[in-house]
């Protein structure tokens, strides 16, 4: 597999004094989208979502803690995530929700340098230093240690 250095924001978008990013307009996040293919990236981004929705390819299971989507994000997760890579909160849709998935993976992987199972256990547990297990705050059982596992599993199987 190879990996490639990817740049998410063109230097053209970037404002000097801005400090939050651009919002990109639909051509330019096409563009940028186009630039990031990676294989490691991409891989990533369809494990999180196979694993996330079980294989439900509609994505329509709400989660037992409140998550939506393809790759369950809970509602203020999603919230933050947005105004990091979009500069604003947009519409949650199946697109939107794809795109950011891929941008903040790709900030993981590129900029944390973090490795695929690391990445899937930030994404089931909000940090990557080790893996616990346990019940949440919505008497949800939890263990990340597995997920990254059936992650790892899958991920090797693409």
């Amino acid at each position: 597999m190879k990996i490639y250095t990817l740049a998410l924001v063109p230097l053209f978008l970037m404002s000097a004094t801005s400090t939050q990013a651009p919002v990109p307009t639909p051509e330019q996040y096409a563009e940028i989208d186009r630039k990031l293919t990676n294989e490691v990236v991409d891989n990533t981004v369809k494990t999180i979502k196979h694993i996330e929705t079980k294989g439900d390819t509609k994505c329509t299971k709400r989660g037992a803690s409140g998550e939506i989507g393809c790759f369950q994000f809970l509602p203020s997760t999603y919230k933050n995530l947005s105004k990091k890579h979009f500069g604003q909160v947009k519409g949650f849709s199946l697109e939107v929700e794809q795109q950011l998935v891929k941008l903040e993976v790709i900030d993981l992987i590129e900029k944390k340098k973090l490795t695929p199972d690391k990445v899937f256990l930030y994404w089931n547990s909000g940090q990557y230093k080790r893996c616990s297990k346990g019940v949440n705050k919505h008497n949800v059982p939890y263990d990340s240690c597995r997920y990254v596992a059936d992650s790892m599993k899958y991920f090797k199987s693409l």
